[in-house]
């Protein structure tokens, strides 16, 4: 089976901030690679006893090799994007280079 850990993405008035949930994950073991369109979360959550392995009964906990590719919005300044990871949740902001601008459209 295939892990495809669950995101929130948010927008600040000046940041895009994601979570990522990696219960049982270790800071080690997970990369971030952030460029101009898109967030890469990738690593392994290994299981740690192996030896009592054999005698589970049941889990939903899932281990291996995960990645994720999260696209950005055009205006993210990449190159002050931060990460910071604690007790199974990875956060990463990445500051918006310029405000954006929306507008309400009229429904026809």
């Amino acid at each position: 089976m295939r892990i495809m850990p669950p995101i929130e993405i948010r927008e600040d008035k000046d940041k895009i901030v994601i979570t990522a949930y990696l219960p049982a994950a270790h800071k080690d073991n997970i990369e971030v690679i952030v460029d101009d369109d898109k967030l890469i979360i990738s690593g392994e959550i290994k299981q740690e006893n192996t030896k009592n392995a054999d005698g589970v009964i049941y889990s939903e906990v899932y281990y291996g090799k995960f990645s994720r590719a999260i696209p950005l919005p055009e205006g993210v300044d990449v190159s002050n994007a931060k990460a910071k990871f604690d007790n199974g949740v990875l956060v990463v902001e990445i500051p918006l280079s310029e405000p954006r601008k929306g507008r309400r459209l009229k429904i026809e």
